[in-house]
């Protein structure tokens, strides 16, 4: 008799043949031994096609036995818990498990989530056979079947398989656990709660079929009726049966295994108070939001940016060279920097007070030399312009790069620091100083979020369970603010597309209230009621100062002139990338102010070789003058180019010099039950 031959094995066999046999063919066409003599490609393609065939094979047969031999899978059938509370509040609870093991299990697992004030017995474990006989098991060292042992604090395994054994194959076994709870019962005042998971959450498979019954001792009442069973089915991972009891004692004296709480720290609320709270926050919220919106509206600051494409030298002349370069650049990025310093002695330039020259640097790598020449009596100079030319001019009427780095070696100079009070007087005149906040409203903001830090730490000091969930909701309430008070401070600088940057920024103040509320309701928390309603005042403060921040601080006419400046910067960088711009170098000063240094070299470097300038060649700036056509800023600093290497000399000034830098040294009530559940 011939043996049958197994599939796996006949298919495995019929892939091989097929796989030579293409091959064969392959090597006896007409011609290829002959190729493949004489060509290296030919033997390249032989090899390749051997290896892709190995891979075939691996990925057809191997891979999927592989795969099909670790494969674990693990579920319920049915778990059947007896619950019965005793005169002194103990629970003695009986739970069947029918698991279904698919795989190279060892055996089941049962997580017992006790809290602190809880206590877990456990009685007894058997294994119910086939013939309805129960097989004790006891405690071991897990090395033989039928031995369990608690392998972490309140974590149960039991071995179901030998390690020797052959994988279970979609097999059932059935367990019984009897184990006695004590302190779940918790004193509320002068009343008891029962919050119990007569299920557990933390588990890999769906428990098909679910169903638990409770017993309550005479000393018992319950303040409602009890459901004769509690079923369920289909319960996903994650998903349990939480029940909270409340109770009212009729024995005498006190029950010992009770366990004693503050009035209203150990309850959770109940999913529709939770619902009604977080709407009414969110309704408080949105108010606060729309508050905002309804000022940004009022202050201007919501009006259109004027369209680029009305802009031309008229309105160039109306609204931006009205203003000093230097004065514009600072309202313009609301800094005062080596920007505004290089754009004050562009500007002076420009005017004829100074004379600049460039020179070649000393060394490699380096900048190169900006000499400068007072060409103005030193007294014609007023305010941060005079502040800055004492600064520069400090031995006669020249002065150049060398010569301040050499001067200020010891010490440090900086320019910046000199022209900062003036400057800052001319932008708040333009402007009107910005409003600052009330020092109350940081005050208000701490008196409110510490002592309530300070109590929900308190709360989870005295319910340690609850501390995972209520530190995550804190780092998601502190996560959103510092979230939104990030786009809060950027916003309040914005002055272009303010309409849509207003909306994202509302809703950013809304987060910590959201991400709360979505944690919360999402998932069976620990958190009792006092917790949930000192979290909800933590986000309640956020969101309030969220959108004190948002408060406008400028008047309209700030705002106004704002976007008229952004749209000027926009039109210069615009122009920048044309040929022929419709730019004149006499707006040097105020393409520095804007820092578009780069995009001038940029243009240079593409268009200054094509584009005609009618501009003549000079050394230096004290005999050029400025067209109304644009090249490069040649017509005020030489030539075309020299207006880059000029920007970088100056920049070199404007930065100042560094001072010595110096260093020192010197020496609720949770519920009970619950936890996981699975294999090993």
């Amino acid at each position: 008799m011939i043996p049958s031959i197994p599939p796996a094995e006949q298919r495995l066999g019929n892939l091989i043949g097929a796989l030579v046999g293409t091959r064969l063919a392959f090597d006896d066409h007409q011609g290829f031994r002959a190729r493949a003599s004489r060509s290296r490609l030919a033997r390249v393609l032989r090899l390749s096609t051997w290896g892709a065939l190995i891979v075939a094979l691996v990925v057809v047969e191997v891979w999927p036995a592989v795969a099909r031999a670790q494969a674990r899978s693990l579920s319920w059938d049915a778990i059947h818990v007896q619950a019965e509370l005793d005169n002194d509040g103990r629970l003695y609870v009986t739970e069947t498990q029918v698991m279904r093991f698919d795989g190279a299990w060892n055996g089941g697992e049962r997580t017992f989530r006790v809290a602190p004030e809880h206590s877990i017995v456990l009685l007894s474990m058997h294994e119910i056979t086939s013939d309805r006989g129960k097989r004790a098991y006891v405690p071991g060292t897990l090395a033989n079947v039928g031995e369990y042992a608690f392998t972490g604090r309140h974590v149960l395994r039991w071995r179901a398989r030998a390690s020797d054994a052959a994988p279970f194959h979609d097999e059932a076994r059935t367990f019984e656990l009897r184990y006695v709870l004590s302190g779940v019962v918790v004193s509320i005042g002068a009343d008891y709660v029962l919050n119990h998971d007569f299920a557990f959450r933390d588990r890999q498979g769906v428990i098909d079929r679910f169903s638990a019954t409770l017993r309550l001792d005479s000393a018992w009442q319950p303040m409602e009726p009890l459901p004769a069973t509690i079923e369920a089915s289909n319960l996903a991972p994650g998903e349990s049966v939480v029940r909270r009891i409340a109770l009212r004692y009729i024995g005498s004296g006190e029950p010992a295994g009770a366990a004693s709480r503050v009035e209203g720290l150990g309850l959770p609320p109940s999913r529709s108070t939770s619902a009604t709270l977080f709407g009414f926050l969110l309704l408080l919220a949105a108010g606060m939001v729309a508050s905002f919106l309804h000022r940004e509206r009022a202050s201007g600051h919501l009006e259109p940016s004027p369209a680029l494409a009305l802009v031309d030298r008229q309105w160039l002349e109306r609204h931006v060279f009205c203003h000093p370069a230097e004065v514009i650049g600072a309202a313009w990025d609301r800094r005062i920097g080596p920007t505004e310093v290089a754009a004050l002695l562009a500007r002076l330039t420009g005017e004829g007070k100074l004379c600049s020259s460039v020179e070649p640097a000393l060394k490699p790598n380096h900048a190169p030399v900006l000499k400068l020449e007072l060409r103005r009596d030193r007294e014609s100079f007023h305010g941060y312009e005079r502040a800055l030319i004492d600064g520069l001019f400090f031995d006669g009427d020249t002065t150049d790069t060398t010569r301040i780095r050499e001067h200020y070696e010891g010490r440090g100079f900086d320019p910046a620091g000199l022209i900062e009070p003036g400057l800052e007087t001319e932008v708040a005149g333009l402007f009107g100083r910005q409003e600052t906040p009330p020092r109350w409203y940081t005050t208000l903001t701490a008196a409110v979020t510490l002592p309530t830090s300070m109590v929900l730490l308190a709360t989870v000091q005295a319910n340690h369970e609850s501390a995972p969930w209520a530190l995550s909701s804190v780092s998601l309430i502190l996560l959103g603010w510092a979230f939104a008070r990030f786009h809060a401070c950027r916003y309040r600088d914005t002055v272009v597309e303010v309409s849509a940057r207003a909306r994202k920024t509302a809703f950013s103040a809304l987060l910590p209230l959201i991400w709360l509320a979505s944690v919360y309701l999402a998932f069976d928390t620990e958190l009792s009621s006092l917790q949930l309603g000192l979290l909800a005042l933590l986000t309640l403060a956020a969101c309030w100062n969220i959108t004190q921040a948002l408060k406008p601080r400028e008047l309209a006419a700030s705002y106004r002139l704002r976007r008229q400046i952004a749209v000027a910067r926009a039109y210069f960088a615009r122009e920048l990338e044309s040929a022929v711009p419709r730019i004149d170098d006499a707006w040097f000063p105020y393409l520095i102010a804007f820092d578009l240094g780069p995009d001038m070299a940029e243009w240079f470097r593409a268009f200054a070789g094509t584009h005609s300038t009618g501009s003549t060649w000079h050394n230096d700036s004290c005999t050029a003058s400025a067209p109304q056509t644009w090249s490069g800023g040649g017509g005020m600093f030489g030539s075309a180019g020299a207006s880059d290497t000029w920007t970088i000399a100056a920049s070199t000034i404007a930065a100042g010099v560094s001072a010595p830098s110096s260093s020192s040294s010197s020496s609720g009530s949770s519920s009970s039950g619950g936890g996981g559940g699975g294999g090993w």
